[in-house]
């Protein structure tokens, strides 16, 4: 009986945690002074479940900060298939300098509910050398639906 009972109240606390971070506003830059980390961790990693099932068009309207780079995320079942992005709000190389010495981060990424075929960011990649974020990598993305989010690490 005790078993059962510390079992439902472990199920109610999780279902709770999950609809509390469903009820989190969202929240501009400025709220956080201008602390990009900040302000990342709160929306998109607090707030996660808020963007499951909306669109990569969704989450870069509310990120709301110019994107400078990405990086497409390999399928870990599939050859030649993309899973998901990362998205930077800084150039490539400065995120790697800036993650490795002092561990914050710069980015999001998005894990889709479908994987796609690489020749889609491989041609798009070769037109931008893979990293710089462009309007035509947008056009490409925009529409996947995300199954999955949080900070870039």
């Amino acid at each position: 009986m005790k078993k059962r009972l510390i079992l439902f109240l472990i199920i109610l606390s999780a279902i709770s945690a999950i609809n509390a971070q469903r009820t989190l506003p969202y929240k501009s830059i400025s709220a956080f002074n201008n602390d990009t980390t900040a302000f990342l961790r709160y929306n998109f990693d607090d707030r996660k479940e808020c963007y499951v099932g909306k669109t990569m068009s969704d989450l870069i309207n509310d990120l709301g900060l110019p994107l400078k780079s990405f990086l497409s995320l390999c399928s870990s079942r599939y050859v030649n298939k993309y899973s998901g992005v990362c998205l930077y709000v800084y150039p490539y190389l400065k995120v790697r300098s800036i993650e490795s010495i002092s561990g914050m981060k710069s980015g999001v990424y998005a894990i889709w509910d479908v994987e796609i075929n690489s020749t889609l960011l491989d041609t798009v990649g070769r037109t931008t050398n893979y990293y710089i974020w462009t309007s035509q990598i947008y056009n490409e993305l925009k529409s996947y639906k995300i199954k999955e989010i949080g900070t870039a690490k």
